[in-house]
């Protein structure tokens, strides 16, 4: 199904091996918001559609942007899983919990906002790649062995990557 909305045989090979290459990594990050796996395969599967359905818009962005998109909206779905579940009565006390803190985070955010906002332009002025290994760790919550597999690098050099990233941040912060 999800192939007939892409119009050519090449743009289909480039779906699939992006489908191959990033569903594992969408699966962990549903599971781990949803706890229960059919859910979390229908909540991937959502995204893939989104992805079949707009390919045009999409299919020249690089394999890391697809995946951090794809992770971000990932995640949007399972939250919108549990809020649906939730105004039903259906939300299991874990899922409820998670819900919890993801509001408290959000109210964190708000107090926050001078701050975020100190930290967003010290990231915006880093490089890209520092900027895309910060949004895999924290963002998208991917461990180092998960980033060493997208990046290719190896997991201690990702480990180190990111200390010195954080501490370029920390230096970029404390100058202000």
């Amino acid at each position: 199904m999800l192939f007939m909305l892409i119009e050519t045989d090449e743009d289909r090979r480039t779906f699939a091996r992006l489908y191959e290459e990033i569903y594992r990594q969408l699966i962990h990050v549903a599971r781990r918001i949803l706890s229960d796996p059919a859910r979390a395969e229908d909540a991937v599967h959502e995204v893939f559609l989104v992805w079949a359905k707009y390919y045009d818009k999409y299919k020249n962005k690089t394999k890391t942007d697809m995946l951090r998109l794809s992770i971000t909206m990932t995640k949007h779905n399972c939250f919108n899983i549990l809020s649906a579940e939730k105004r039903h009565g259906e939300v299991a006390l874990e899922n409820e919990e998670i819900i919890a803190d993801t509001k408290a985070d959000l109210l964190d955010g708000v107090i926050a906002s001078d701050e975020l906002s100190r930290l967003m332009d010290a990231i915006k002025s880093l490089p890209e790649e520092d900027q895309t290994m910060l949004a895999f760790r924290y963002d998208s919550d991917l461990s180092y062995r998960e980033i060493s597999h997208i990046t290719g690098l190896k997991e201690k050099n990702v480990e180190m990557r990111l200390y010195r990233i954080r501490k370029k941040l920390k230096e970029v912060l404390s100058d202000e």
